[in-house]
């Protein structure tokens, strides 16, 4: 007897751990449900990841380009800076930038300084503008004047009217079109017209 009631004590019931033990028990099928909506989300974040991760590299692209077009940019404005002979130019001094700027003719008056010392009978047909390292910016004006006389009197009111300077007459010849013309070119560098 007491065999027997040992042999009751040792023996091992089965246990389910997939069981609940108030409500409903956890089946494999909601467990493979369960494991299948968790790899979905992981996949999901995994994509969300993925494309986030192409968008970032195509702004790096895009980023390097902008810096290869603004260094190129950079380095021909350094060029032109030396071909006009100014030195100790720093980019990272605000007062540098601003004297460039500064330092630049405003063309409307220039113009309008030309028109308005320019005798009847002068017709500006072309007006080129050159950078000269010693003397700055220099003005190439091309036309047809009526008259030896009315040239001359061109040549000295640009002179004399204080806003041009070094006004000298490169060539003159007669008009092949009209008859009593002459064509001309005048190189002159403008002066104190500034903003």
């Amino acid at each position: 007897m007491a065999g027997e009631i040992m042999k009751e004590k040792l023996e091992i019931k089965r246990i389910n751990f997939l069981e609940h033990g108030r409500g409903g028990a956890i089946t494999y099928k909601t467990m493979a449900i369960a494991i299948a909506c968790w790899c979905a989300l992981l996949t999901m974040l995994y994509g969300l990841q993925l494309s986030r991760e192409f968008m970032i590299g195509r702004e790096i692209k895009n980023t390097e380009v902008t810096i290869a077009t603004l260094e190129l940019e950079k380095e021909e404005q350094l060029r032109l800076i030396r071909q006009s002979g100014r030195s100790n130019v720093s980019f990272t001094s605000k007062d540098d930038l601003a004297s460039i700027v500064a330092s630049r003719p405003l063309w409307s008056k220039v113009l309008s300084a030309m028109v308005s010392n320019r005798p009847a009978g002068v017709l500006l047909e072309v007006f080129n503008v050159v950078i000269d390292k010693d003397r700055g910016y220099e003005i190439e004006i091309k036309g047809v004047v009526k008259g030896q006389r009315t040239l001359n009197n061109f040549l000295m009111s640009l002179e004399s009217c204080g806003e041009f300077t070094g006004t000298a007459l490169v060539s003159s010849h007669a008009s092949q079109t009209e008859a009593g013309e002459t064509d001309f070119v005048i190189l002159t560098c403008p002066v104190n017209i500034r903003r």
